[in-house]
Parts: structure tokens; C-alpha cells; sequence
């Protein structure tokens, strides 16, 4: 057998005893960081999502709650009328009239109605009903009914209209309906409907409040849900009591709730039809909300919403499959696949009326952070990968050169090898190690164990900063939109305003762009706070913001200048244009109902930018014909020519 000396022993079995085992080592350890990096980043994306569910379950919870509070209002306003009426039917006649007298007379078409509006309920006698001396008593009395009627509708946003329908097809109801007959017909059946046949007594023996599903108002208000409570006098079915929610108002009052991460609710009633939903959820049900109507004919009958409305006879199978599921089992939170994208669905049951709110999240977004830390981490460690790679490279043709120094020094290699380590997979997350009795390899392992410890402490600050981030970012934004948001109507504020003042004046200067200015005042303000009060002074402030809002461009921006005035600046306007703009918004403050027993007005002065003029001077001119307006007459534009 052929002797091999000591250093070529070790220079032939180099590669096989030294740096095979390494790599494999390192290798090995990059298997382990890329398998322990997933469990753990999958352990946290559940965590999160738990979390997330949880927190959405909770503030789901507590929206219940108020809803079914709102409710449960409405139930007690129908039950305080149910008494009021049935104690009113035990003797119609010895009721006092607070209002000024109802003049009633027959219409054309042979029906009974209330001729004038005495700022009361309007009134309807269907022409099939004789109308003999009682009817007309009580047409006449149950003018006392207006004084609860009124009270419910201005007091309760959600309230749209209150009445009541007897046995003999009689309608009292509250707004007051011009020419009631006409909008009607000649016959009205009240027995036909559902807002009358739900709470007589075969429907509803027990003489509760009952809520009916959405339905098609005949009276004019578009989709409505309504709280009927039926009114006995002894156990004779004198009628039934209704208080109308539009579907409109269900939307903007109790389903545009604040929720996180781009959810959306919308609200089934008990056999799975969808009573109101915001936009999102159109989109998501590819379906249309009902809301408003346009009546080209009477409505005979009730009509409920189309088929497809119902989850259980959806158009699409998954919606009909998942969602059913969820509703029919009434599952508290599931994620649920729709045309292909997932969503959380969170559903809670409202105990008073049994109907199921539905909050729909998509899942995109709810893991979108989660997401962001997997691909950082996956991220690290295929920058390690190629480190190794370009590390190992230089490293073999190292020992492959300096291999007869490694076999004369034998533990230098070994030295080299440990201080090496202490920087090769830092990042990776655990590691054990037994003790191997030599101290350089036991020095090797301890430094691998600092180095899980090591990725494991930076994982975690990782995950903290990136939480810390987001938050800072959300602060910020919040901060951004209250400093340059009015915060009574939710426009500009000048400060905001100067800002694009600014701006358009220097669009202009450079690159010749037209615009304009509106400034407009409400006439007469201080008589409506001093009248009506500053609450409702505030809310004629917010109205009249919306109806700018609704009224202008997506070009043009709205704010609030200054006590009851408004500046609006119209893009690419010349003051032709930027007039009608301004004539279109007078009418519509002039025709809008405020809610306040007088009418609000508005001037206007209207100026388009002249080159190299000031901001300053554009806003004198159009406050000039601001003031031109109020001279004048008032509810007036003027324009400042050029």
C-alpha cells in the first residue's frame, strides 16, 4: 500500500472532509431558514388574521347593537302611536284640533281628500268608501293624530313618513302629499297591501309591532321598510299604524358604519332577501339598490323586490352556495370565494326584527401586511442565497491554494473556519447544537446559536417597525384631511382653499389656463340663528355644503370661506360658464327643503382670473359683485366682468 505523508492526506481528502460538509451545512441551514421563516411568517399571518377577525367581529358586534337600539326606537314610536289610536277610537269626537281647521272636499275622480295644507298630514277617502257622517267625523279628528306624526318625522332622521289606514280605505299621512286624490286614484284598497294585511290578525294574532320586508311605496317615497302595529278598538280592527324607513335613508344612517380595511355591509331580511346595500356591495352582488322610483303609473298591490334580490335565487351559484351557507347556518364569520375573490363575510342577527347584517371584507386587503412581511423575508433570504454562492466561489479556489499551509497548520484552517461563521446565516431563526468536546467546534455551534437568536430578535423588530409605520402613516393621513377640512361641512377650509388659489393662478400664469371664482352668502343668516337656533343654523351650513358639493363639477372645488360664506373655484371656466354654474346652484338653495320654517336664499358673485392679477384682487372683485347681489335684491348672481 502506497504511504501518503500527513499533508498530502489532508490536501486529497480537503475537499471531501472540509468543504463538502460545510456546504452541506450551509445549505442546509438556508433549508432551514427559508422552512422555519415560513412557519413562523404563517404563524403570524394567522395570528394577525385571528386578530383581525376578532376585531372586526367585535366592531360588528357593536354596530348590532345599534342598529337593533335604532330599532327597537322606532318599535316603542310604533307603540306609542298603537295606544294613542286605540284610545282614540273609543271616542273620536271628543278630540281637540290644535292645527287650523282641514278644508276637505271631493275630487274629480269621487275620492275624499284634504284640499290645503295646514302643516299637517294629508288625507285620502278612497271614492269606493260611502261618505256619510261618521267618515267625515273622522277624517275631521283624526287631525289629532298630525301633532305625534310631525314630531316622529322631524325628530328621527330615519323616518321618512308616519300614517295610518283604516278598514274603510281612509289614508292619513304625514308629510303632507299635494293633491292626494290624483297621486292615488279613484279607489285605494288598504287590504291589498302588505303595509296593512301583515299586522291584521291573521298575519299577527298577538297585535305587536311587526316590520315588513322592502316594498315599493305607493305614496310616492320609492323602497321603503315600514313598522306596522295594528289598532283595535275592542276586537274590531279599526286599521293599521305605519312609520316608513326609505332604503335610501337605511343606507346613509345605519349601514354607512365605519369599518376597517375597506369592509362593506348591507342587510338581509329574515328569508334571505337583501333589503339595502352601500355601492361596494353592488359590485360585489352585481346587483342595483332599489331606491328610488319612478311612478308612471299607480301601484296596485304590494310589490316586492325582484327575486334575484334573494340570496337563496341569485343569478350566480357561489353567491346562491357560500353566502346561503353562511346565512342559512348563521355563521358568525367565514371566508367565502366570489367570482374567483375571497372575502371575509361577518354576520350578526338583529334581535328585534330577526334580519341578518352581513359585512363583507375582502381578504386582499385584510392580509396585504402579512403579505408585505413574507415577500421581506423571502426577500432576505435569497439575497443570503446568493451571498453564499459568490462567498463560496472565492472560498474554494482559497483553500485550494493555501491547502499545504492548511495541513502543516492544522488548526488554523479549523480558526478561520469558526471566525468565518460568525457571519454566515445571521439570519436564520433557531439552531441546537450538542457538545462536541473540541472547543473550536463548540465555539462554531455557540456562534450559530447567537445567530438564531440573533434573526429571531430582528424578525420580531421587524414586525413591530412595520406595524409602528403603518400606523404613523394612518396618523398622518388623519391629520392631513382634519387641518384642511372644515369640520362642520365637511369642505375646505380657507386655508385649503388658498392653497389651490394658489395653484390655479400659477396654472394660469404659466400656461394660459382659464378659471374662476364663486363666493356666495346665505341672505339673512343671522334671522335663522337667531330664529331657529344655531343647531339648525348648522345644519342649513351643512345642507348647503352638500348641495354644492352635488351640484359642481369633479373639477371644481367647494370651501367654506367664512361664517355662512362659501368660495368654490371652477377649472377651466371662463366667467360665462362660471355663471350659469353659479345660477344652476341659486336655484338649487332656493328649491331645497332645509327643514325650518322659512326659506334660505344665497347671493353670488362670480369673477374669472385676468392675467398677472393678485389672488387677492380676483377675490375682491367677485366679493364686489357679492355685495352688488345683496344690494340689489338678493337670491341674485352677478358677475364681475372683465
Amino acid at each position: 500500500m502506497r504511504r501518503l505523508s500527513l499533508k498530502q492526506l489532508i490536501y486529497n481528502n480537503f475537499m471531501t472532509s472540509a468543504l463538502i460538509p460545510i456546504l452541506f451545512i450551509e445549505v442546509a441551514l438556508l433549508i432551514l431558514y427559508f422552512t422555519v421563516n415560513s412557519y413562523v411568517t404563517n404563524n403570524i399571518a394567522k395570528t394577525f388574521l385571528s386578530e383581525a377577525t376578532k376585531n372586526l367581529n367585535s366592531m360588528v358586534s357593536k354596530e348590532k347593537i345599534n342598529i337593533n337600539n335604532q330599532l327597537v326606537e322606532i318599535t316603542n314610536y310604533a307603540k306609542i302611536l298603537q295606544r294613542e289610536h286605540e284610545l282614540f277610537f273609543s271616542n273620536v269626537k271628543l278630540r281637540e284640533i290644535s292645527s287650523e281647521p282641514p278644508v276637505f272636499e271631493f275630487h274629480k275622480n269621487g275620492a275624499y281628500y284634504k284640499k290645503y295644507n295646514n302643516q299637517g298630514s294629508a288625507l285620502f277617502y278612497s271614492s269606493d268608501t260611502k261618505m256619510e257622517k261618521d267618515e267625515k267625523y273622522k277624517a275631521y279628528y283624526t287631525e289629532f293624530f298630525d301633532t305625534s306624526f310631525k314630531s316622529m318625522v322631524d325628530s328621527n332622521p330615519l323616518v321618512s313618513q308616519v300614517y295610518i289606514n283604516t278598514y274603510d280605505n281612509m289614508n292619513r299621512i304625514y308629510p303632507f302629499i299635494n293633491n292626494i286624490a290624483e297621486h292615488y286614484g279613484s279607489v285605494l284598497k288598504m287590504s291589498d297591501y302588505n303595509f296593512y294585511y301583515e299586522a291584521d290578525f291573521m298575519h299577527n294574532p298577538t297585535r305587536e309591532p311587526v316590520w315588513t320586508k322592502a316594498y315599493l311605496d305607493p305614496a310616492g317615497m320609492g323602497w321603503l321598510i315600514s313598522c306596522i302595529v295594528p289598532i283595535y278598538n275592542g276586537d274590531f280592527l279599526e286599521g293599521v299604524t305605519g312609520i316608513d324607513i326609505t332604503v335610501e335613508a337605511f343606507i346613509q344612517h345605519i349601514l354607512n358604519m365605519k369599518l376597517p380595511n375597506e369592509s362593506s355591509a348591507f342587510m338581509l331580511d329574515d328569508t334571505g332577501t337583501i333589503m339595502a346595500m352601500g355601492d361596494k356591495v353592488e359590485q360585489i352582488m352585481y346587483l342595483k339598490e332599489l331606491k328610488n322610483h319612478v311612478y308612471s303609473n299607480k301601484i296596485e298591490g304590494t310589490v316586492l323586490k325582484p327575486e334575484e334580490y334573494n340570496i337563496f335565487k341569485h343569478p350566480k351559484q357561489d353567491i346562491r352556495l357560500e353566502m346561503g351557507h353562511v346565512f342559512r347556518e348563521r355563521i358568525d364569520s367565514k371566508v367565502i370565494s366570489i367570482s374567483g375573490k375571497e372575502y371575509l363575510v361577518t354576520q350578526k342577527i338583529i334581535p328585534q326584527t330577526s334580519w341578518h347584517l352581513f359585512v363583507l371584507t375582502d381578504m386582499e386587503a385584510l392580509i396585504k401586511p402579512i403579505i408585505n412581511i413574507k415577500k421581506h423575508s423571502t426577500k432576505v433570504g435569497f439575497m443570503a442565497l446568493g451571498l453564499m454562492l459568490v462567498f463560496y466561489f472565492f472560498f474554494f479556489f482559497y483553500f485550494k491554494k493555501n491547502s499545504a499551509k492548511i495541513a502543516s497548520k492544522l488548526c488554523e484552517p479549523i480558526s478561520l473556519l469558526t471566525e468565518n461563521t460568525k457571519y454566515v446565516g445571521s439570519e436564520f431563526i433557531s439552531y441546537e447544537y450538542e457538545d462536541s468536546e473540541i472547543e473550536e467546534i463548540d465555539q462554531l455551534n455557540k456562534n450559530f446559536e447567537e445567530m438564531t437568536s440573533r434573526l429571531e430578535r430582528r424578525t420580531q423588530e421587524l414586525i413591530h417597525a412595520e406595524i409602528k409605520k403603518i400606523e404613523q402613516e394612518q396618523e398622518t393621513e388623519r391629520l392631513l384631511v382634519v387641518s384642511i377640512t372644515d369640520p362642520l361641512t365637511n369642505v375646505y377650509n380657507r386655508l385649503k382653499i388658498d392653497e389651490i388659489l394658489d395653484y390655479e393662478i400659477s396654472q394660469a400664469t404659466r400656461y394660459s389656463k382659464l378659471f374662476s371664482v364663486i363666493i356666495l352668502d346665505l341672505d339673512h343668516f343671522k334671522m335663522v340663528n337667531d330664529k331657529f337656533g344655531h343647531q339648525k343654523g348648522d345644519h342649513v351650513l351643512v345642507q348647503t355644503a352638500e348641495i354644492l358639493a352635488d351640484n359642481t363639477r369633479g373639477s371644481d372645488t367647494v370651501a367654506r370661506w367664512g361664517g355662512e360664506e362659501f368660495l368654490i373655484v371652477c377649472t377651466n371656466t371662463d366667467v360665462d360658464m362660471v355663471y350659469t354654474i353659479a345660477e344652476k346652484l341659486r336655484k338649487e338653495i332656493e328649491a331645497a327643503d332645509f327643514g325650518i320654517d322659512t326659506k334660505i336664499t344665497a347671493s353670488f358673485g362670480v369673477a374669472q382670473y385676468m392675467e398677472n392679477e393678485t389672488k387677492e384682487g380676483l377675490i375682491h372683485r367677485a366679493d364686489t359683485a357679492l355685495y352688488e347681489a345683496k344690494r340689489i335684491s338678493r337670491n341674485l348672481v352677478v358677475k364681475s366682468e372683465i
